[in-house]
């Protein structure tokens, strides 16, 4: 499977089903609340710039990028792209 196909077969929900437990609540998430106000890229965005800012930090300390950290920019950039995609 190319990236452009895996990009266009995701949804909403395959991203929510890999998030961490500890944001699901009754069905409803926070990356939900997000999205229904409007917010979405603001956080998805932010939350991606704090994360790569705090590796760049510990990279000129001589530390390790936290690979945790990478994963979670991805999965909230993903959302990013779905919600544009999906506006389309």
């Amino acid at each position: 499977m190319t990236l452009t196909d895996f990009l266009d077969q995701l949804s909403w929900a395959d991203l929510k089903h890999d998030g961490s437990e500890h944001y699901k609540l009754d069905g409803v998430e926070k990356v939900d609340l997000y999205r229904s106000l409007g917010i979405l890229p603001e956080w998805a965005m932010c939350g991606a710039v704090d994360r790569m800012v705090r590796n760049i930090k510990a990279l000129k300390a001589g530390k390790d990028i936290n690979p945790a950290d990478v994963k979670k920019v991805v999965h909230e950039l993903l959302f990013l792209y779905v919600e544009l995609r999906d506006k389309e």
